[in-house]
């Protein structure tokens, strides 16, 4: 039953790539006409009981280069910031008994500019926009 469900699936792929033209300009999902000034990244943390609150704090570029870019207190698991196009490192401090616990992560705002030309002549362009998610959950 798999096989003949991976062969009907492969059929239907193929004739999907087979009606598509090349010279067709798809529009990607993602793009914008106005080039944004940044885009949103979402962030994870733990909310419990010992940790009612978590202390976050987003640095440009890497960690250890101790860039702070913002500070915030959140009181909810998830939550987001709105930053430019670049690199970012994050931290969330814990508590664990008596110990501290500090969770890192990383991650990305990329803005790119997308344009390709349809088989009129018609040139269709826009910004295309991904922000990575930061996950500091315990």
């Amino acid at each position: 039953m798999k096989n003949k469900s991976i062969y009907i699936l492969s059929v239907l792929l193929s004739l999907f790539l087979i009606s598509c033209e090349d010279d067709e300009c798809y529009r990607p999902w993602n793009c914008y006409d106005d080039e944004p000034d940044g885009a949103t990244m979402d962030i994870k943390v733990t909310i419990n009981d010992e940790n009612p609150s978590v202390k976050v704090i987003i640095y440009d570029g890497v960690y250890e280069n101790d860039n702070v870019r913002e500070e915030l207190t959140l009181t909810s698991s998830n939550d987001e910031i709105y930053l430019p196009d670049g690199q970012y490192s994050a931290t969330a401090l814990y508590k664990r008994g008596k110990d501290s616990v500090l969770a890192i992560d990383g991650g990305r705002v990329s803005i790119t500019h997308w344009s390709c030309e349809d088989s009129t002549g018609v040139e269709e362009e826009c910004y295309k926009v991904r922000a990575s998610t930061l996950n500091l959950r315990l």
